[in-house]
């Protein structure tokens, strides 16, 4: 049985049995609250939400959306182990710090140290496969893994036919599956090597965020395929506001923009002091603004967020 992932192996908490008593949280959200604040609609206490599979427009406030029972609830945890203790430590590691860290990104001079940087980057690292969509996508692939792995073995494949037999993986695989991620450190190597750059939005055209927020495209691949970081062509969005957007790239991309954008890029060794966070001189331009709202759309599970209902009215409701 694994250890229950508490944070990461970056951090020490303990994962002590919630006291006796203790009122347990059930309603998790799957982004924090804190952020989706900063998507308020100018003037108010409630964010705009359109809903993909229907169309509807609604105005809610941000600690009634994007929430799931139980999300975080670790139900294989060892006796003695709190099984929320995953949600508590996202709490108090992360969402406590996060406003700050958002304000100075895209502040006029961010001044954020190298502690605060990685701190960002284990943030961004946990919160894309801690959706709902990306953990499904990482369920699938795990199946496929297994199947491959079950029909290769001798009499394996007749017993699985014969008794129709299936592979299910549990929906706490995602939990598995971070805490390889967060042992790696993968992700933050890729993070580190890539240029970083805040891009701010036209007037009139606020920057949307989703139930996926963190999003890894590549132009080069088909719509819809699971973007790898770690190809040329990778570029991470995710919307810091509606006003601000950080943008990350790989320098390969920017220097040769012609290049191959599927082949996969060489991780140096890590130097904490190699990222340069740029702001862009001019603001994204109209059009290009538009293009950026789609992408988060199309990316999204279900639901798209904004600080203005006329612009997710303008949003297509279709798969694109």
């Amino acid at each position: 049985m694994h250890a229950p992932l508490v944070i990461c192996m970056r951090h020490s908490y303990p994962a002590a049995m919630a006291p006796k008593g203790e009122q347990q949280p059930r309603q998790h959200h799957i982004v924090p609250v804190c952020y989706l604040k900063r998507f308020c609609i100018p003037g108010g206490e409630k964010v705009a939400v359109l809903d993909l599979s229907n169309g509807d427009i609604r105005s809610q406030r941000p600690s009634k959306i994007l929430r799931r029972r139980d999300h975080n609830r670790q139900p294989d945890a060892p006796d003695g182990i709190d099984e929320f203790v995953f949600e508590k430590a996202l709490a108090t590691v992360f969402e406590a710090k996060l406003p700050t860290m958002l304000d100075e990104l895209q502040s006029q001079v961010p001044h954020l140290s190298d502690r605060e940087l990685l701190l960002f980057m284990e943030f961004l690292e946990i919160q894309r496969p801690n959706v709902p969509k990306i953990a499904e996508v990482f369920r699938e692939l795990a199946k496929v893994q297994v199947e491959e792995v079950a029909r290769a073995a001798p009499g394996v494949a007749e017993a699985m036919q014969k008794y129709r037999l299936q592979v299910e993986i549990k929906e706490t695989h995602r939990f598995n599956y971070m805490r390889e991620l967060i042992g790696s450190r993968q992700f933050v190597k890729y993070l580190y090597r890539m240029v970083w750059y805040i891009r701010e939005m036209p007037e009139g055209v606020p920057l949307v965020t989703t139930d996926a927020p963190v999003v890894i495209v590549n132009s080069a691949d088909k719509p819809g395929a699971m973007h790898g970081i770690g190809l040329l062509g990778a570029r991470l969005i995710y919307p810091l506001s509606p006003r601000f957007c950080l943008e990350l790239n790989h320098p390969e991309r920017i220097e040769s923009p012609n290049g191959d954008y599927l082949q996969p890029v060489e991780l140096a060794p890590i130097r904490e002091d190699a990222i340069v966070l740029r702001r862009a001189a001019e603001p994204i331009p109209e059009e290009g603004a538009i293009c950026l709202n789609r992408i988060m759309a199309r990316e999204a599970d279900r639901y798209v967020v904004s600080s203005d209902e006329e612009v997710l009215a303008s949003i297509p409701t279709l798969v694109f």
